[in-house]
């Protein structure tokens, strides 16, 4: 798919047509990107019974009638095979087609054997154990975002891309996530160090975190060794020499043009969210080394120690950032709202917030310690459950009816000032992403210090 996505002939155009197609927010779609939510929401998720299974891909299918981006059946009958020859209006190209039959079998065998009490081949205890662990699930949101970056992955730079799967607990905050890049970077960069597909998953409270960057081995390293939170070594925010600030391969705001400058960092072109959190992470744990952009995007090591941070005051989802934030609290870093920064928020032991949640309910939710203010909130939901009125800049990609945003018409900067004017699972207040070397309250301070600078010459954007 990746290689078909990326041809530029003129027929080669004409089936490129055919796969990938632009969404009302003029953000890209592909037939992968349908594909890899609906294996995972109609085949290996099937037989759990989640709270919620939020899908980045469903949200233009649902409208108002429901829980946008929720797990309702959709038009596709999974029983029906011929619904896999298609995907959203897309044709899946023939030659496909054994690939997606293929998988989705494997996907299955999968479901059956760790997510089912149903097997044939398990005795009673093994079904019993089965169904309690089903049943721990049930307080569970999943956030999936099937290709976070899809732009990059459609345009021959799909090294950039990845799978984000994240799960948040009963209060909306993100405890477990993998985020899995399924296209190695020597596709693209043949000198490269990375040979394989690089994955990262974490859930703090069970003191799971394991990853894998797809490295070469050096001597005495076994190929493809797992790197564990155990045997992370990490460096500090002291003495570092140079540093990058992650950002995407777009404009950025004036803003964060001025955070780089008051950083002292480079700037760091990458896509996707989940893309620019393995980075961060993998610099974080295993003490990556660069002094200019070049060489950390290749992976080469030149001796010399540095730090990665990723912030941003533009905005992304829920599904983008869900998994990220479990991966890297895994690994001892965080991801939390730019706004706690700029605007001193306090963080609440005890909060209470009216939610829409799943069917339009009105519920209140309590919010404990576990999920301050200073983290976005995901649970399924009609609204933004993170609004701040006036806060952010209407724009086609966080705005609910994109149609209705007119650049010719608009007024400069519109600000969002009813929560219904803006997407439910936009994430409006930017983001900070550290690792653990920056996790410290000198390392916070210092960079709440040059955002604050930043700020006092460009406020954020919040687009």
């Amino acid at each position: 798919i990746n290689s078909s996505s990326n041809n530029n002939n003129d027929d080669d155009n004409k089936s490129n047509q055919m796969i990938k197609k632009v969404k009302q927010d003029n953000s890209a779609f592909t037939i992968a990107d349908g594909l890899v939510q609906r294996l995972l929401t109609k085949v290996l998720f099937s037989r759990v019974n989640f709270r919620s299974v939020v899908g980045e891909e469903e949200e233009e299918e649902y409208g108002d009638d429901k829980a946008e981006g929720g797990d309702d059946d959709n038009d596709d009958d999974d029983g029906d095979e011929s619904s896999w020859s298609q995907v959203q209006g897309l044709e899946i190209p023939r030659e496909l087609q054994p690939l997606v039959q293929s998988t989705k079998s494997e996907m299955e065998s999968l479901a059956l054997q760790y997510l089912s009490s149903e097997s044939n081949d398990d005795d009673d205890e093994s079904k019993s154990n089965k169904h309690n662990n089903n049943n721990n699930y049930e307080h569970l949101t999943v956030f999936i975002d099937p290709i976070d970056g899809t732009r990059e992955f459609s345009s021959g730079k799909g090294e950039q891309c990845s799978v984000c799967i994240g799960f948040a607990n009963e209060f909306g905050k993100a405890v477990a996530g993998v985020v899995y890049r399924p296209i190695p970077l020597s596709l693209s960069s043949p000198s490269t160090k990375y040979k394989y597909p690089t994955w990262v998953a974490g859930a703090k409270d069970e003191g799971y975190a394991v990853c894998d960057f797809g490295l070469e081995e050096e001597e005495g390293e076994e190929e493809g060794a797992v790197v564990s939170v155990s045997s992370s070594s990490g460096i500090t925010s002291d003495g570092m020499i140079g540093g990058g600030l992650l950002t995407s391969n777009g404009s950025i705001s004036p803003f964060v043009s001025s955070l780089i400058d008051e950083l002292g960092f480079e700037r760091v072109k990458s896509g996707g969210a989940g893309n620019k959190m393995m980075m961060l992470l993998q610099n974080s744990i295993t003490g990556n080394k660069f002094d200019d952009v070049d060489t950390f995007n290749n992976g080469v090591d030149n001796g010399k120690s540095s730090s990665v941070l990723y912030i941003q005051d533009r905005g992304v989802s829920r599904w983008d950032t869900c998994a990220a934030e479990a991966c890297l609290e895994s690994y001892g870093g965080k991801l939390v709202k730019l706004t706690h920064f700029l605007d001193n928020m306090e963080t609440s032991t005890t909060t209470t917030t009216t939610m829409k949640e799943e069917g339009g309910q009105q519920q209140q939710q309590q919010c404990n310690t576990n999920h301050p203010k200073e983290y976005y909130t995901y649970l399924a939901s009609r609204t933004n459950l993170d609004f701040i009125p006036g806060s952010a800049t209407l724009t086609k990609y966080n705005c609910r009816d994109a149609a209705t945003i007119n650049d010719g018409d608009m007024q400069p900067d519109p600000r969002a000032m009813s929560v219904e004017d803006v997407k439910p699972y936009s994430n409006l207040c930017g983001l900070v992403a550290v690792g653990r070397e920056w996790n410290t309250v000198e390392g916070i301070t210092k960079i709440e210090e040059a955002m604050r600078r930043a700020a006092g010459k460009n406020l954020p954007s919040f687009d």
